[in-house]
């Protein structure tokens, strides 16, 4: 079978979902793996027999999206990006649209516990709904977690012995001023006080603890500008965004967060990990990534930990009672999600023999970005499409800021190195630019 696993956010996504590929290539199937975008204007070209999405929260492309993949003979399956971490119950159902899921085949939830909030928002039959975990916090189990062995020690060697500071205030300073994606103005006002005094301990660590270089990691979704500004009088504060945000991790001396999935990361890899929280809200701030992590809610505490930390230079390691609240959510603390997703797709083997026909018909402008993307590449396509159309390109490059053929097979590479991963021949589709098939190698 073919089978497309799109990426949003390549930092965050392109490695759990290159892992999956590899056990997918293993398992006799064709993978092509890229940019969601590439690859959705890209399947009439594509034809896949199974489509991984990335969640079921109502947009009308969305829609139209999963409708013509089902129409056209595929099968639908959503992983939901955000599907682990969510506010309560309540929360997570706005994210799971009935109009969406109409169009879904299966839902592979994260842990239990949302499994049990997805059968009770979408009325989807019991066995369309399964508890997989996600391929990406399979890479944080000990054996899984050396691939980021070699850009962790990059980091190290650049940074000396640094503090990772991960940021998540995504209301207060979003990458587009014109596009909050909340109208509650309470939240608002209660993350502007938080981003504040968030910002300010790290001005005072920076200042009290000189010895140690902080890394400031904004979300995807942040203007990262405002970092660089900010904390650009600081010799030791440096704001990074490249690679993967667990190679930072693996070195660090500790993780500073608050409400971010990344302190979850931190607990299971076992660096040590604090979440800040001189305010709180539970209406507001996220339980599970705060109940993992050591919480903090004075600067002088959190000053104290830190140097305590870098003293004892010793791992994390979660208790009892918090391990079993995380399982609940995370199904692959200690179990691989991605066998549990191979063994459904095995059920479906029949879909290899059904006929996928997507229509054929493609708007002249998508025909003109394919054949310039053939003959220059995305991004000079892209920065030309810009200037004629004005349509901004930067937050989806902030996104995903490319993928090349050389990367992929190194990437590859290191996984044949740390899991016996397979020999695999990876193509580049050159039309749709940051778009690859990977199959199986037989040679």
């Amino acid at each position: 079978m073919k089978i497309a696993l799109p990426i949003e956010t390549k930092v965050r996504e392109f490695r759990g979902k290159l892992w999956l590929a590899l056990n997918l290539v293993e398992n006799g199937h064709e993978v092509v793996i890229g940019n969601i975008s590439s690859i959705n204007n890209g399947l009439d070209t594509i034809e896949p027999h199974i489509y991984f999405g990335d969640s079921a929260y109502y947009r009308p492309n969305r829609e139209e999206l999963y409708r013509q993949i089902q129409e056209s003979g595929g099968t639908v399956i959503v992983i939901d990006t955000e599907g682990g971490v969510f506010r309560s119950a309540e929360a997570y159902k706005k994210r799971l649209s009935p109009k969406i899921l109409r169009y879904v085949d299966y839902f592979f939830a994260w842990g239990e516990r949302p499994a049990e909030i997805a059968r009770q928002a979408s009325g989807l039959q019991d066995e369309r709904v399964r508890v997989t975990g996600n391929p990406r916090f399979d890479l944080l189990q000990p054996d899984l977690r050396e691939i980021y062995r070699t850009s962790s020690n990059n980091y190290r060697n650049r940074y000396g012995k640094y503090i990772l500071v991960n940021t998540n205030f995504t209301y207060t300073n979003p990458f587009d001023k014109g596009n909050i994606e909340t109208e509650d103005d309470d939240k608002i006002a209660y993350q502007e006080d938080l981003w504040k005094q968030f910002t300010n301990a790290i001005e005072s660590l920076a200042n009290d603890i000189s010895d140690y270089n902080y890394i400031i990691r904004p979300h995807p979704s942040e203007d990262h500008d405002w970092y660089r500004n900010e904390f650009r009088p600081y010799d030791n504060v440096f704001v990074r965004y490249e690679g993967d945000v667990r190679s930072w991790i693996y070195e660090a001396i500790a993780v500073i967060h608050n409400s971010c999935t990344t302190g979850i990361e931190s607990a299971l890899m076992n660096t040590p990990v604090f979440s800040y929280r001189p305010v709180q809200n539970q209406d507001y701030d996220l339980e599970l990534p705060n109940i993992v992590s050591a919480e903090v809610t004075e600067y002088s505490k959190l000053q104290e930990r830190i140097l305590q930390t870098s003293v004892e230079e010793s791992g994390y390691e979660m208790r009892e009672d918090q391990k079993e609240r995380l399982q609940q959510y995370f199904d692959n603390v200690d179990k691989r999600s991605v066998e549990q997703i191979t063994s459904v797709i095995e059920t479906q083997n029949d879909l290899a023999q059904s006929s996928v026909e997507f229509p054929s018909k493609v708007p002249s402008k998508q025909l003109v970005k394919r054949v310039s993307t053939a003959l220059i590449g995305i991004q000079t396509t892209e920065e030309i499409l810009q200037r004629l159309t004005h349509r901004d390109y930067s937050y989806m490059r902030q996104k995903f800021p490319g993928l090349s053929i050389e990367e992929v097979r190194e990437e590859i590479r290191q996984f044949q190195n740390i899991a016996q991963a397979p020999a695999i021949s990876v193509s580049k589709n050159r039309a749709l630019g940051d778009v690859f098939t990977l199959t199986h190698d037989s040679n």
